[in-house]
């Protein structure tokens, strides 16, 4: 089917991400444990010491993942695959906890509401929503239920772990990544070649675009968002075409939300260069799919069909 490459290929980048991300969070526990309050981990391939936000970063496509799979469990398809993912997930949310990434789980509950409006703008699915609604209420009962019987002490691990504290209005908009945000418009045009000379409160923005601007300055900020932009519409596009089937439809949706979550509030090439090349990968993949649907078309037409 049309969308069996695009979906081979998220499920392949989410699950090498997410597999990398949890070989170093258990590293991490390993030699730390649990209630550590340090925000730093072992990279087992580099041997190095990386921020926590990178394992975010990595677990961001298989947390994007959440709506998909649900949709895929009501609907009892694939359930040995989605099961599977599911367990990823779960671990992926838990190392989130600890570690105190909260651009992970906001990227969450985003797919989650997305998926909700999605299904709710297609009347025929209706029953779908009611259905995603029952099983992520099953989930959500399961989680606290293990809390109750004590065999997951819920409330210690957030009320001990570096996301409790962070997840506040207040911490919110005091956030020093949005300061920095005007700090670089604000100089852009005193240093329009970039080369990191402006004078920023952090090491460096926690945007993808910013970040362009404050290193290679306004040519190349110019050409990558003119290029994002054309990918962002090259997918729409594709999407109103419907040559996806509408569980494709969403997951697709999702992920490239994800993908453009992470580029404003993370330094994608400073620290996570693989997040922005499957980025590519994929984008590339949707451009196939609808260049070969094109060339299909016409080819049906000029036959006479």
């Amino acid at each position: 089917s049309a969308g069996l490459w695009p979906l081979t290929l998220v499920i392949l980048i989410a699950i090498g991400f997410a597999l990398h991300a949890s070989l170093n969070v258990n590293e991490y526990l390993r030699i730390f444990g649990a209630q550590s309050q340090l925000r730093i981990v072992p990279d087992i391939w580099s041997n190095s010491m990386v921020a926590s936000t990178i394992i975010g970063i990595k677990y961001s496509v298989l947390v994007s993942l959440i709506a998909f799979v649900i949709l895929q469990i009501s609907r009892k398809k694939a359930l040995l695959s989605s099961s599977l993912i599911s367990i990823l997930i779960i671990y992926a949310l838990y190392s989130t906890i600890i570690l105190g990434n909260r651009s992970t789980l906001i990227i969450g509950l985003v797919n989650i509401v997305v998926c909700f409006l999605l299904l709710v703008r297609k009347r025929n699915l209706l029953q779908s929503v009611f259905k995603f609604a029952f099983y992520l209420s099953i989930i959500i009962v399961m989680v606290y239920a293990l809390g109750g019987m004590k065999l997951v002490d819920l409330s210690n691990i957030v009320d001990t772990s570096k996301l409790n504290g962070r997840i506040t209005w207040i911490q919110f908009i005091n956030d020093p990544r949005f300061r920095i945000y005007g700090e670089v418009i604000s100089q852009s045009s005193l240093f329009p070649l970039g080369g990191k000379q402006m004078s920023l409160s952090l090491q460096y923005p926690h945007n993808v675009w910013l970040n362009i601007l404050y290193v290679a300055g306004i040519i190349p900020f110019t050409i990558f968002t003119l290029f994002t932009y054309k990918v962002g519409l090259g997918v729409f596009r594709v999407l109103r075409k419907d040559i996806f089937s509408k569980e494709i439809t969403i997951l697709i949706i999702n992920v490239f939300l994800t993908y453009y979550l992470m580029f404003l509030v993370e330094p994608i090439f400073e620290g996570a260069p693989y997040f922005y090349i499957s980025y590519c990968l994929l984008a590339g993949s949707i451009s196939n799919t609808r260049n070969f649907n094109g060339a299909k078309k016409h080819e049906e037409n000029s036959l006479g069909y």
